[in-house]
């Protein structure tokens, strides 16, 4: 259980039409998620998803 303030940070790969990498953040304060955002969202390319 974490004690004070905490972010987790969650990168999963998604298909709509094309491949992107989304990454979300996650906000604990004393081990109760808080809130959550989404980070930054690219595009991926052929070559980028083989190389993950």
């Amino acid at each position: 259980m974490c004690l004070g303030s905490e972010t987790l940070y969650y990168k999963e790969h998604i298909y709509l039409k094309v491949w992107y990498e989304i990454n979300v953040e996650m906000h604990f304060k004393n081990g109760i998620l808080v809130s959550m955002e989404q980070g930054d969202e690219k595009r991926m390319d052929v070559d980028d998803r083989d190389n993950r």
